[in-house]
């Protein structure tokens, strides 16, 4: 059966599973400068990532918008995440990001 534009890509599916929450770590940032949010949030995918662990979900809150700023800013470049994008369910929009982490090999 081939992928049609309709049907979820590979990376979507994860995101699908990651929202479900059935098998998602969470890493709560609220208060957190950007500084000590990066360093928790690099704790936290190393020690996933070496779990086996595919998902994180991310709670920077609504604020200001600076931490998410931040938060956004330091997933894009790091090594070992897959992807990322802020959450679509009700609830959570504006106010957490799901991670897709690297699969280990």
């Amino acid at each position: 059966m081939s992928e049609t534009e309709d049907s979820p890509n590979e990376l979507e599916l994860a995101f699908m599973k990651a929202e479900s929450g059935g098998e998602t770590v969470s890493l709560d940032l609220h208060g957190m400068a950007a500084d000590q949010a990066e360093a928790a949030m690099d704790r936290s995918l190393n020690s996933e990532f070496m779990s086996g662990h595919r998902f994180l979900r991310i709670i920077h809150g609504k604020g200001t918008g600076r931490l998410q700023q931040a938060v956004e800013k330091f997933l894009s470049v790091h090594p070992l995440v897959d992807g990322w994008r802020p959450s679509s369910v009700s609830g959570e929009q504006g106010a957490v990001i799901y991670v897709i982490l690297a699969e280990k090999e």
